[in-house]
């Protein structure tokens, strides 16, 4: 998951600087008229652009939809690399839970539902062209945990992970169908912070080890 990134130069800034345009008007359109109703000239003209130049970023209205993936994983990735793979597995997991929960709430409802529907019909594809980071990154902790003995034994890495997967789908299923204020409020997410707490292997005092 660690990779190295270059500086970019002059006319790479220029392009990023086109692609953040074009991101912060699909939200503002979306807001506005809704994913559905917005259509590529709308954004164009709203962003000062050419058609030719909205199809060098993306291939159609839905490839929109793939570049939030994209977004997602390469943030979760930087995180992973930076801070979650040097921590103890059990404080890693609750961070990036956290973290997981700040990034949707970010993130403009009416984007978020076609996104769903996106990442669900287009699963296959998009597994082609990127591997999904949240999957890989709660494999890894979990594996780590058990390996190094800091989580508790009892089931295997893939369950553990794929018990996380499915809370998340469930999560931002629910912050879908509630219009983005299923994550507003913190306590629910304590029996999840509970149950990663009662994998963690308490170290056993010195005293009563001696």
């Amino acid at each position: 998951m660690e990779r190295k990134t270059r500086p970019l130069n002059k006319k790479q800034l220029r392009s990023q600087a086109t692609l953040e345009t074009l991101r912060a008007v699909v939200d503002k359109l979306v807001k506005e008229l809704g994913f559905e109703k917005m259509h590529i000239r709308d954004i164009c003209r709203e962003a000062g652009i050419t058609p030719g130049t909205f199809y060098h970023y993306f291939s159609s209205k839905d490839d929109i939809l793939f570049d939030r993936y994209h977004r997602a994983n390469a943030f979760f990735n930087k995180l992973y690399d930076i801070r979650l793979k040097k921590m103890h597995e059990i404080d890693a997991l609750k961070l990036f839970l956290k973290e997981f929960i700040k990034w949707e709430r970010k993130r403009v409802i009416g984007v978020l539902i076609p996104f769903q529907r996106a990442r669900l019909l287009y699963h296959a594809q998009w597994a082609e062209r990127e591997r999904a980071a949240t999957p890989d990154i709660l494999l890894a902790l979990f594996k780590a945990g058990l390996e190094g003995g800091t989580i508790k034994p009892g089931f295997s890495p893939q369950q553990l992970s794929g018990f996380f997967v499915c809370f998340f789908d469930g999560m931002v299923i629910n912050q879908c169908y509630s219009q983005g204020k299923s994550l507003v409020r913190p306590d629910s997410l304590e029996p999840l912070v509970q149950w990663l707490e009662s994998l963690r292997v308490r170290e056993t005092p010195r005293s009563v080890a001696q």
